[in-house]
């Protein structure tokens, strides 16, 4: 499953493969060329930082390391028997990605080129000015409260006759560029070959201020030294630059903009800048700053200031390969990942006059972290047939060294504001700041292959991996495979089977280790930050430094395991037209690593990381292929794709009260899926005296002001009661509304993914559609949670027009009251909306010039395109986008749609 990025060209999709089954890290491990990625702070670290954990691993997405037209296959292994080779780093998954190497034969140059807009597909509808205007005025005379002048038609300084500025429009790069050029040459013979390619991309964002260019250049090649030593290495540089706004803003994205006030104006000709200020001296321009709407100018701020990423990335392996005897090797692999994120902020004290919060000061940051991985790989197989019998017995031994640097440094007012030329000079606020982390992961693999007449195979592994994460005593896990395949076409009972081309059953089962934790925890750390002053306060006396442990040491923690059991067929039919596939998995991940909340009462800030809980993933994969040709010259095909996932939480720690749920928005519960929505369940709307009295002569709300619910308010259920000592929960209905009764409102894991492709092509012409989409999940409305919260200043959405008044006794909007004191906006089944969707991922045409015309030309291809990617959704969902990625808000800055007009060129 892989949920939209969103319009950022950096942003990183979320990719899960059979499911959520750890309560921490869940992305596969991505393997390029052999060489595992390693990505400092994509999983658990010492860091301790919040200055710089958000931003620690930088900006880059992964998958723009590559050039697209360099890869050659990716690959998805899903069972532990297919990723034992990777151990530990496998427990997730494991996506391989092979890119293209030098073939025999005469030279061959390619180039390719590609070149496209996107744009956002639509924006929140809010109100206007009057509508504005009039929903400020109803909020205070429902609260009770006086209207301020900037909303009253009678007073001097009322602004609702003002004009309504789109604050969304004016943050959105319309048609964003997005362009991709790359060339290509490889050759070869027996003795020797390689790969070049070099490439520069230029992607913006949809959101003013953000893009992201690329400049990539890999070299591979191969040598066959003598009958038995083989040679060979590859080389990928990447270097990429980004310009990020946001980190200039602190928050600029499509709601935030949304909910400005509409009568504040954006741009001013009387300034220097062009902007219209947010205040002048001490007086504001743009009415009370208490109002809550005014706040920045985010398109003034992101003009001036500057926010860069300058990531440096060396990816690369050499190998030596030695065949004594004829079935026997003996190959070494040294695979490096080294890369370099330098990251500089400067905020312009000029910028002090759009933003409330701002003080006129500039002020500098630089963040410098360098992440290495070295691997070192050890492999020996042999293989051997004997008649229709076939051996293979590897053994691999691996070692990969994981490392860390990263250094912060800021000042206010520096000698210089612009990022190309920087520096401090400065004794104001200095702070530095610096963290280090190495790691160690061992592995040792033994793997035993047979089949004969490849009818019959069998497979068995054995895996040894190491952690320097864990205590000594515990640092080494052992994890098995086994696997068998009957591959029952090729018996002669299935003669007379002429339809059927091939069919294979396969049934495996393995485990995998997860070591991904806080390192070190196993140690007892002491800080000795905490001071006081003896004999005076403030400063005076003596200034006592102190110390205490921040955290509890857990030496037994242990290898979070995830063992796999796996059924399935795979074959082919109707003269190969037809293929399909079906698998039945079970994934059960136990002893998953987590941090256990304590209470403040213990006195540490760091809780402790423990081995606690089970989760099981359970499901079914299908797909279905038709290739086929009407004639000569018209081709199609189409295929169709299933996965069911059925999450749930089998176990967790000791000494919980049963139907204990942790966490909150998101509850993880024993009998329930991981992160599973929970809140209050919305019954409907009060709409008249009689009814909010009768309900208060059987219920007390305890979370809001009981005594002011009036008809208009929203209703909570009553669910549960007070729990008994050593219940979670009561099941009997007590009257009274609080925490206790928060319920499951649904769940952010999806039941089922589905996907459509469909292809078509005569003589030179070919279209290809590609859908996706899933079912059975819910996700969070944050956005109508502020939109419509009709409690404070900002903007609304215009879904607030159909609000509860006398007049209009709306049963799913209710009135709008300045400070919400009955708390109608608590978090409630109001938010909660099913997030389905079917989306055209994508759609490209294209034409490929026949072989007589480009050879005139001395072209061996020649191939132009039309691409679009996002192009179409069918949703229920009220946002922008239903994606149900809990870790991010795709409503903020959506997927984007984009056209793109391509060409391929060989010669």
């Amino acid at each position: 499953m892989v949920q939209s990025a969103s319009g950022d060209p950096n942003a990183r999709p979320t990719i899960r493969i059979r499911g959520v089954g750890t309560l921490g890290f869940n992305d596969p491990l991505y393997v390029i060329d052999g060489v595992p990625i390693s990505e400092f702070g994509a999983g658990a670290t010492a860091f301790a930082s919040s200055a710089g954990a958000s931003d620690i691993r930088g900006s880059q997405n992964i998958l723009n390391l590559i050039n697209p037209n360099d890869i050659a296959s990716i690959s998805v292994l899903k069972d532990a028997a297919a990723t034992a080779v990777y151990g530990m780093r496998a427990s997730n998954g494991v996506i391989l990605i092979e890119t293209k190497r030098g073939k025999g034969g005469k030279t061959t140059f390619n180039f390719s080129a590609r070149r496209g807009v996107r744009n956002v597909r639509d924006t929140y509808n809010v109100l206007n000015t009057t509508q504005y205007t009039n929903l400020l005025t109803e909020e205070r005379t429902n609260a009770g409260q006086a209207i301020p002048g900037f909303i009253d038609p009678n007073d001097p300084a009322y602004l609702g006759n003002g004009q309504t500025y789109n604050w969304q429009d004016a943050i959105q790069n319309k048609n964003a560029l997005t362009e991709d050029y790359s060339f290509s040459v490889q050759s070869g013979s027996e003795k020797a070959n390689f790969f070049f390619s070099g490439g520069i991309s230029n992607q913006e964002s949809t959101i003013i201020h953000n893009k992201l260019k690329r400049y990539n250049a890999t070299l591979t090649s191969d040598f066959k030294v003598t009958k038995w030593l083989k040679l060979g290495e590859t080389l990928r540089i990447t270097h990429s630059e980004n310009d990020d706004a946001k980190g200039v803003v602190g928050n600029m994205n499509l709601p935030s903009e949304a909910f400005k006030a509409p009568w504040q104006p954006i741009y001013d000709a009387n300034d220097p800048t062009g902007f219209a200020r947010v205040r002048d001296g001490g007086g504001d321009l743009w009415g009370p700053s208490s109002t809550g709407a005014t706040g920045i100018n985010s398109l003034a701020v992101s003009s001036i200031g500057q926010d860069q990423y300058s990531i440096l990335r060396n990816l690369g392996s050499v190998y030596a390969e030695i065949s004594p005897l004829e079935g026997l090797i003996f190959k070494g692999t040294l695979g490096v990942d080294w890369n370099n994120n330098v990251r500089e902020r400067v905020r312009s004290k000029r910028y002090f006059n759009f933003h409330v919060n701002s003080l006129p000061v500039t002020n500098l940051l630089h963040r410098n972290l360098t992440n290495f991985s070295v691997l070192t790989e050890f492999l020996t197989s042999y293989t051997k047939e004997i008649n229709d019998h076939n051996f293979q017995l590897l053994m691999n031994i691996s070692k990969q060294k994981v490392g860390t640097n990263w250094n912060q440094s800021g000042a206010d007012n520096p000698i210089f504001e612009d990022l190309e030329r920087t520096g401090f000079n400065s004794t104001e606020n200095q702070g530095i700041e610096s963290f280090k982390e190495r790691k160690i992961l061992t592995g040792t693999l033994f793997k035993f292959s047979y089949n004969f007449n490849s009818k019959y195979y069998i497979d068995a592994s054995y895996r040894r991996d190491g952690s320097s994460v864990f205590a000594p005593g515990n640092r080494f896990g052992d994890f098995f495979g086994a696997s068998a395949a009957w591959r029952v076409s090729d018996e002669a009972f299935m003669e007379n089977a002429s339809w059927l081309d091939d069919l294979k059953f396969r049934v495996s089962w393995g485990q995998t280790g997860n070591q991904e934790t806080l390192p070190y925890s196993y140690l007892a750390s002491i800080s000795l930050a905490p001071g006081y002053s003896l004999l005076g306060n403030e400063g005076a006396g003596f200034n006592i430094g102190g110390a205490f442990q921040p955290g509890i040491p857990t030496p037994d923690l242990s290898w979070e395991t995830s063992t796999t059991t796996n059924i399935g067929f795979d074959g082919a039919a109707l003269g190969n037209r037809l293929g399909f596939s079906f698998d039945y998995y079970n994934r059960l991940t136990t002893d998953i690593l987590q941090a256990f909340p304590l209470p403040m009462t213990f006195g540490v800030n760091r809780n402790p990381q423990v081995n606690l809980a089970e989760v099981s993933n359970k499901g079914i994969e299908l797909s279905l292929n038709w290739n086929d040709k009407i004639g000569d010259d018209f081709g199609y095909n189409f295929g169709m794709n299933l996965t069911t996932v059925t999450n749930k939480v089998e176990k967790l720690t000791e000494n919980l009260a049963e139907g204990t749920v942790l966490g909150g928005t998101y509850g993880t519960q024993v009998g329930s899926s991981l992160g599973f929505i929970y809140g209050y369940q919305m019954e409907g709307i009060f709409q008249t005296p009689a009814e909010v009295d009768a309900w208060k002569a059987t219920h007390t709300d305890q979370d809001g002001a009981h005594d002011d619910i009036s008809p208009g308010d929203v209703r909570f259920a009553d669910l549960y009661g007070n729990p008994a000592t050593g219940e979670f929960k009561s099941d009997s209905p007590d009257g009274l509304i609080n925490v206790n009764d928060r319920t499951k409102l649904g769940k952010t894991i999806p039941g089922y993914y589905y996907g459509f492709n469909m292809g078509a092509n005569y003589k030179g012409f070919d279209v290809s559609l590609q859908w996706q989409g899933v079912g059975d999940v819910q996700k969070v409305n944050w956005v109508k949670m502020s939109g419509e919260g009709m409690a404070g200043d900002g903007n609304q959405l215009s879904t607030v027009l159909d609000r509860w008044t006398p007049s209009n006794p709306s049963n799913t909007v209710p009135r709008a009251l300045y400070g919400d004191t009955v708390k109608n906006n608590r978090f409630s089944s109001r938010y909660v909306e099913d997030a389905d969707y079917l989306r055209l991922q994508n759609l490209q045409i294209g034409y490929t010039f026949d072989e007589k015309f480009i050879s005139k030309l001395n072209l061996s291809n020649l191939r132009f395109y039309v691409s679009g990617n996002n192009v179409a959704l069918f949703t229920s969902y009220s946002g922008l986008d239903p994606d149900a990625n809990i870790l991010s808000n795709t409503d903020l800055n959506p997927p984007a749609t984009s056209w793109l007009l391509g060409m391929n060129l060989t010669f």
